[in-house]
């Protein structure tokens, strides 16, 4: 079964589908990953068609263990741009800013040009767990990334406004992270939580 689908269009009117599937025979064209990483929940599936419902790419991001919760955003050069939340140190990335975090959960982040080819593919997180990402872009393509971590380490930035973990009692704080469009420099990066913990990003 397919589950948690998340929609999109982008300004040529293609609608692009985002979810996860546990499925091995989920229907693929000039995929970057053609197939299943594995899993209970399996891997993640991005799906572009244009306005007729004519599938123009299709392929599975994942690795070995879950992906679930994905999100989408477009940009203004109509990249796709998906983030979830995984359990798989070896899913393909491409080009990272980060490896796996080492913790239980990262958050995947990618992006895809509007052709299906992949731009950049990466790890957020630290040495415990994030999840319930969401995602946008600004005016400049730059990627921003919002949710919930349970880390102590999880990168910041100098110009973060809060710099450290502070877990609360619901041990969970909120983190917010920017790069800029090709994934090659975090622009800013930081926790925002208060004494009782954030809870998660979608709150």
């Amino acid at each position: 079964n397919e589950a948690f689908p998340v929609i999109a269009t982008d300004k040529n009117n293609n609608v692009i589908v985002t979810g996860y599937t546990p499925s091995f025979n989920f229907p693929v064209v000039n995929p970057y990953q053609p197939f299943i990483g594995g899993g209970i929940q399996g891997d993640i599936f991005i799906s572009s068609f244009d306005d007729s419902g004519n599938i123009k790419w299709s392929t599975y991001l994942g690795g070995s263990s879950d992906e679930f919760t994905p999100v989408i955003a477009i940009d203004k050069n109509d990249n796709v741009l998906v983030a979830a939340t995984t359990g798989s140190p070896d899913v393909p990335t491409f080009s990272p800013i980060q490896g796996w975090g080492g913790g239980i959960y990262d958050i995947v982040v990618s992006s895809f040009s509007s052709n299906g080819s992949i731009n950049w593919c990466t790890f957020l997180g630290g040495d415990n767990s994030e999840s319930n990402p969401l995602i946008t872009t600004d005016d400049n393509n730059n990627v921003i990334v919002t949710g919930g971590t349970a880390s102590t380490d999880l990168y910041t930035t100098a110009n973060a406004i809060q710099t450290t973990y502070s877990g609360g009692f619901l041990q969970l704080d909120g983190f917010a992270t920017s790069y800029n469009a090709t994934c090659d420099s975090i622009i800013w990066s930081t926790y925002f939580a208060g004494d009782f913990g954030f809870g998660s990003g979608d709150s």
